[in-house]
């Protein structure tokens, strides 16, 4: 039969419609489109470069030269990282070590989205970074590249202090070191047999635990 049961159905559900199959010499159909790929971790990603570099390898053929990114990426929602990176091209370097810093995140908690629960220190070699809490609204005080660390991970109310060798990598370790080291308002309730509610209003008046 030239009308299968299948044609027949289509003329009656769809009259009038013109299947590509149907068609002397007409296009064919298309394939199917690619379904598009997963998103990545919710948020804003944002990314500093703190050092690119120029680095040379000696083999017996000659010399190598490559470049040497390092950057800190956050979320703005207290997520980040950072990591080293190399390649034949600084936007390589630093493509690749944006890459390396989201498959290495920390995590922070953040008291009001804002600020911090205490104050927290953190030690890399010689760099010491002492991070203090102040009260939401109260703004941000330090470096430049600290607040750039900071601003990333969604603190906006901070002081930030580095003492001894500052070094661009001893620096950023020494701040995820020192964040590593936050508790949250939960922690704190928790530890002192308070509520919640009471911790919060006491940081937003300015007290440190």
């Amino acid at each position: 039969m030239e009308n299968d049961q299948y044609g027949i159905l289509r003329s009656k559900k769809l009259p009038g419609l013109t299947w590509p199959e149907d068609l002397e010499g007409g296009p064919a159909p298309r394939a199917p489109e690619p379904k598009p790929e997963p998103a990545g971790p919710e948020g804003r990603w944002a990314e500093t470069i703190v050092k690119i570099d120029r680095v040379q390898k000696v083999v017996r053929g000659g010399t190598i030269m490559r470049y040497r990114a390092l950057v800190a990426v956050g979320n703005l929602m207290g997520a980040g990282g950072f990591a080293f990176g190399k390649g034949h091209s600084p936007q390589d370097a630093v493509a690749r070590a944006s890459r390396r810093a989201k498959t290495d995140l920390r995590f922070v908690d953040r008291h009001r989205d804002v600020a911090l629960a205490h104050d927290v220190r953190g030690k890399h070699n010689n760099c010491t970074v002492d991070i203090y809490a102040v009260p939401p609204g109260k703004g941000m005080v330090g470096g430049a590249l600290g607040r750039a660390i900071m601003t990333q991970l969604g603190f906006s109310s901070f002081t930030i202090k580095a003492r001894g060798r500052r070094s661009p990598y001893s620096y950023v370790a020494a701040t995820f070191d020192a964040l590593a080291n936050l508790a949250s308002v939960e922690d704190i309730a928790r530890k002192r047999g308070r509520r919640i509610l009471e911790i919060e209003h006491a940081l937003d008046r300015g007290r440190r635990y």
